[in-house]
């Protein structure tokens, strides 16, 4: 499940949009950062229901007032009926999906009445998050969230327009507010020890400051090279909600954008967390593969990756992540090392020469057993040792390690985890959300209610209704999901 946590968590860093410049009468291609702030949850949320609406549920107390209130709940599907048996954390709903209409199709006279029933738009503020099944079934988690707060915090009609509208923004703000509260702590205290060297992990988590992280841009070693590391977790094959096994090559062709007409999702898809988080009373049937240089044959499927160029380039994620890493600008792995052991101390990884010996000679190896002779000259494996590609050496790390510190894939290595750590706590230290005086996430939640909703006649019964989550103040995924099952946000569960 920390797979696809640390997906959302990608998207919600990074979000490079293409485009173009003039530069001397030549066209040339750029890539800018539309993320404003970074891990405010933008990914989910957007710049809000003013500027997307279309992730926003219309709200049938406001159908008819012609925009009295802003839309406040995310939107989703609809409810698919009950879960399998024993599927107690399992929605069973879809990401809100819409088909374009004649009115919409470029040529309405020419588009068949079948294909414009296709569900080829994806009801999301950033549409990544429909990249796969798994990815949108993860982010229909905290569109629940989201909106549990929302009802939480709401309160009854008023009849005054602008009164309602306030109070709407009011609500909608503090439950993002919350929601992304809550969203920190859990990468912070879940997903981070369990990926990060202890070492690394014990400094950022007591000051939770960078060390050289400035400015708000997540640096290019994080986006093109540390953080591919989530593609080599990803399994063949998962079980979804039952014993029956699902292919990830299945759920990466599942999207609006790839496979229209194979939505919405139908059962078989439909995710219970109990096997992808250890959830009480039982241990997740969907452990991550370990972290090494290697990606599932999934990710090698060339109708979902085809090759860039038919005649010098290979098919899969695999090359796609060697090339983003090899040709980005990236500082070199050996310059991270120094930087590492300037920070830590020298004894928190081997010296150079140890990596590049251990280097080279897993790359020798490799030749060794190479089928049709040598893949790489002794040339190139001496200079992959020496300047090898970040993406790799990320793995490579992880995976195998070097002199005495042999590795097991279990988390990342010190170099990767110092890019990492230096990446996300820098990110929360440039962008606040707000209440981090408060010591602990329930105070911080009940703060944050007692300001925001402090002028709306409901403030009380808000405070009272939010009382939960602030006495629950889950910091694990697993947490959270059993908040969830409490409040009935899989009340359709079985079991």
């Amino acid at each position: 499940g920390y797979t696809y946590l640390m997906q959302l968590v990608g998207h919600d860093l990074v979000d490079a949009v293409v485009g173009y410049e003039v530069d001397d009468d030549e066209l040339v291609s750029i890539q800018d950062g539309a993320r404003r702030r970074k891990l405010c949850l933008e990914t989910l949320y957007g710049a809000g229901p003013e500027e997307q609406p279309h992730a926003y549920a219309i709200d049938e107390v406001d159908l008819f007032q012609f925009g009295a209130a802003p839309r406040i709940a995310l939107r989703l599907g609809p409810h698919a009926g009950p879960a399998p048996a024993g599927g107690r954390y399992c929605p069973m709903r879809d990401i809100a999906r819409a088909a374009p209409g004649a009115a919409h199709c470029l040529d309405p006279g020419l588009t068949s009445a079948a294909h414009r029933r296709l569900l080829t738009e994806a009801m999301l503020a950033d549409p990544r998050n429909d990249a796969h099944a798994l990815l949108s079934q993860f982010v229909v988690l905290f569109q629940l969230f989201h909106n549990d707060v929302v009802e939480a915090l709401r309160g009854p009609a008023i009849d005054d327009r602008a009164l309602r509208r306030d109070i709407a923004y009011r609500v909608y703000h503090c439950a993002r507010g919350l929601v992304t509260d809550v969203y920190r702590e859990v990468l912070i205290a879940d997903a981070l020890p369990r990926l990060l060297d202890p070492r690394v992990m014990k400094r950022y988590a007591e000051r939770r400051l960078p060390l050289f992280q400035e400015g708000a841009a997540a640096p290019a070693e994080f986006a093109h090279g540390v953080f591919r590391f989530g593609h080599a977790m990803v399994r063949d094959s998962y079980f979804i909600n039952s014993g029956a096994v699902q292919e990830t090559r299945v759920a990466m062709q599942l999207s609006s954008a790839a496979r229209p007409a194979s939505l919405p999702l139908d059962d078989q898809w439909f995710v219970d967390w109990a096997r992808f988080f250890d959830m009480p009373g039982g241990r997740a049937a969907n452990r991550s593969m370990p972290i090494g240089p290697h990606y599932a044959a999934a990710l090698w499927d060339e109708t979902a990756i085809p090759p860039l160029d038919s005649d010098t380039d290979v098919a899969g994620l695999a090359d796609r992540d060697l090339l983003a890493s090899a040709y980005a600008g990236l500082l070199s792995v050996r310059t991270l090392h120094a930087q590492l052991r300037s920070a830590f101390g020298e004894d928190v990884s081997p010296d150079w020469q140890v990596w590049r010996d251990a280097i080279a000679a897993w790359l020798e190896a490799d030749n060794a057993t190479a089928s049709g002779g040598r893949l790489l000259s002794r040339i190139d494996v001496e200079r992959i040792a020496y300047d090898p590609p970040l993406a790799f050496f990320t793995l490579f790390e992880a995976g195998v390690g070097a002199g005495e510190d042999k590795a097991d894939g279990r988390r990342l290595g010190p170099l990767a985890s110092f890019v990492m750590a230096e990446t996300i706590f820098g990110a929360i230290a440039h962008f606040p959300i707000g209440f981090e005086r408060e010591a602990g996430l329930g105070a911080r939640i009940r703060a944050r209610v007692a300001t925001m909703l402090g002028a709306a006649p409901h403030a009380a019964a808000a405070r009272r209704a939010i009382e939960p989550l602030a006495d629950a103040a889950p910091n694990s995924m697993p947490e959270l999901l059993d908040y969830l099952r409490r409040r009935g946000a899989f009340r359709n569960a079985g079991g």
